[in-house]
């Protein structure tokens, strides 16, 4: 009897895990949108200055205004496959990033472009965007 009453609970407990393993969501990720200045520097790697009023981004079928008061994040992305990043200036493509998150250390990265050159960068941590 007592051994039947600790495979009850046992196999009770595997059933939930499996259950949870199957009825579970894939795990997503997300990219934290760094703001641009309202008044960029004119400096910038040749051919990637651009007002920030004319800048937009997609990220695979999301398109966006790229911001500029506040950081903005898009979420839902499947980790198990490659993304494209689009950067755009008055609508003219103009650098493109791709990634997988299996690179990197984190569900959760930052997109930003650099003051000086314009750059566009994917990053698993930058301390001074902050996105809610």
């Amino acid at each position: 009897m007592g051994d039947a009453v600790r495979i009850i609970p046992r196999s009770f407990w595997m059933s939930c895990l499996i259950a949870s393993a199957l009825f579970a969501g894939p795990e997503t990720g997300s990219i934290c949108i760094c703001p641009v200045p309202e008044k960029p520097d004119k400096r910038s790697a040749p051919g990637l200055f651009c007002e920030s009023s004319k800048l937009s981004l997609k990220i695979d079928s999301r398109k966006m205004a790229w911001p500029m008061q506040k950081a903005e994040k898009i979420e839902g992305l499947d980790m198990t496959v490659p993304h494209l990043v689009v950067i755009y200036c008055e609508g003219k493509q103009q650098q493109t990033v791709r990634f997988r998150f299996s690179t990197y250390r984190t569900n959760q990265l930052c997109l930003f472009l650099n003051d000086l050159y314009k750059t566009a960068h994917l990053e698993d941590r930058c301390l001074w965007c902050k996105c809610n």
